[in-house]
């Protein structure tokens, strides 16, 4: 059996690669937000002024957000299928697991120092469920995963409404208390982001300490949690104080924030979503372990591509729809439920509409002058998703262009259109033309097989 070894450039699918450069275009869409906004503006479905400015929201909503991470995540299965197919002799195991140890300290590093938006750290968390049943079938993956899906999203539908009924409640009885309070007639509220304590000092809550920390924005936004001022991420009060860490400094501020907030992201993917990418991992696998990337697959790409238009496209839309009503209203709960069940069913047929639209034309040979420099900017996909990191928060945060909550919609397209279109046309290009790997897929590989492997071409 053949010793475990990188994938030699004749061996690599094209088609692969061309997914991957375009799924870096529907993730920094997505990612720009969270960059450029706080963490809680996410949750945000509703309109955001303006005519521009909503084409852009609602349009990103409808064809990219819980999209490209289940694109990613197929892509990630079906590479791991391929190279277990081509590797399966001795010391595959232990080789799999350094790839996967380098991806979850690559991870942690990028989410400790640079931005909690990470994916590449649950990748390397989840992707050891490959490695525990890739023993199985193509077709048993792929029936896997669907089942997944389908239990996830009844999940998810179910957690949405419960949600939204006690939000629902919440709302009545904080009427019912506006009616009742002297503050409705005539004490003035605390303005967002002051110190949490005048608020409940008046309720009898204990003072806020003395000390430096608390007059911090991260001081108050935990201050803010023990005195319940602060309950939600979409709270206008931790919206403030995380603008002010990243927006003004200093580095300490934007590290507790960072970390604060990627911890709680950690826990929200075991209980949500991080079912989903171990979902995709599999079918991902599933269909690359059944030849689904051959030429000889067009027609199934085809009938793909109209699934994922013509009955994907419209559920998301309904769905986007039904969430951006707003949290308030008569059946709440029934409309938010619907909402994440018509996004469970719809996203992952339009991502797989979205894989098979770009195998379909990258082996036909349709518009090479752009799949060949998507294929390009896909090999390399690991160092530009981080570029894009680099880029973003040096140009929002106070260390750089400090323009963090202060940019439209509109303009955050423009940034992304500018560092893409560099990664896709000038730089993916000329980097792969004279080198084999992009920089941090070289040391990636160099870990993975514990020798350096050649990086220029002769």
């Amino acid at each position: 059996m053949q010793h475990a070894q990188p994938v030699s450039e004749t061996q690599r699918v094209q088609a692969i690669d061309v997914v991957r450069g375009f799924a870096l275009l529907g993730i920094f869409l997505v990612n720009i937000t969270l960059f450029a906004e706080p963490f809680g503006t996410m949750m945000h479905m509703g309109s955001v002024g303006g005519l521009w400015n909503n084409a852009v929201h609602f349009g990103t909503l409808v064809l990219c957000t819980g999209k490209f991470y289940l694109l990613f995540s197929l892509l990630f299965g079906a590479g791991f299928a391929l190279q277990r197919a081509r590797a399966a002799g001795p010391g595959w195991a232990r080789v799999y697991l350094r790839r996967l140890g380098f991806l979850l300290l690559m991870g942690f590093a990028h989410a400790m120092l640079l931005w909690y938006g990470d994916i590449l750290f649950l990748y390397a968390v989840a992707g050891v469920a490959l490695l525990i049943f890739g023993f199985v079938g193509a077709r048993a993956k792929i029936v896997t995963g669907a089942v997944i899906l389908a239990i996830a999203g009844v999940l998810s539908a179910g957690f949405m409404a419960i949600t939204a009924l006690g939000q629902a409640e919440a709302a009545k009885q904080k009427a019912a208390l506006a009616t009742q309070s002297p503050t409705a007639e005539g004490e003035a509220a605390p303005n967002v982001g002051e110190p949490a304590d005048q608020a409940s000092g008046q309720a009898g809550a204990k003072q806020k300490p003395a000390e430096p920390f608390w007059s911090t924005p991260f001081g108050e936004l935990i201050w803010g949690f023990k005195t319940q001022q602060i309950q939600q991420p979409d709270s206008g009060v931790w919206h403030e104080l995380e603008r002010r860490a990243y927006h003004d400094g200093p580095y300490s501020q934007v590290f507790l924030f960072r970390a604060f907030t990627w911890v709680m992201m950690l826990v929200f993917v075991m209980l949500g979503f991080g079912w989903t990418i171990i979902a995709m991992f599999f079918i991902g696998a599933g269909l690359a372990g059944s030849g689904f990337f051959g030429v000889d697959r067009s027609a199934l790409h085809r009938r793909l591509m109209v699934l994922g238009l013509a009955v994907g496209l419209p559920l998301v839309g309904a769905g986007v729809y039904l969430m951006s009503g707003g949290k308030e209203g008569s059946g709440l709960a029934l409309r938010m439920g619907s909402a994440a069940l018509l996004g469970a069913i719809g996203a992952p047929l339009m991502t797989l509409g979205y894989l098979s639209l770009w195998t379909w034309l990258t082996n036909h040979g349709r518009v090479a002058w752009l799949t060949t420099r998507l294929a390009a900017t896909g090999r390399m996909a690991l160092t530009n998703y981080l570029t894009q990191t680099v880029v973003c928060t040096t140009v929002f945060y106070y260390y750089g262009g400090g323009l963090f909550g202060e940019t439209t919609h509109v303009e955050r397209l423009g940034l992304v259109a500018l560092v893409y279109g560099l990664q896709v046309f000038v730089i993916s290009p000329l980097w792969m033309a004279r080198f084999r790997y992009g920089p941090i897929e070289w040391l990636w590989r160099s870990v993975t097989y514990w020798r350096l492997e050649p990086l220029a071409r002769a």
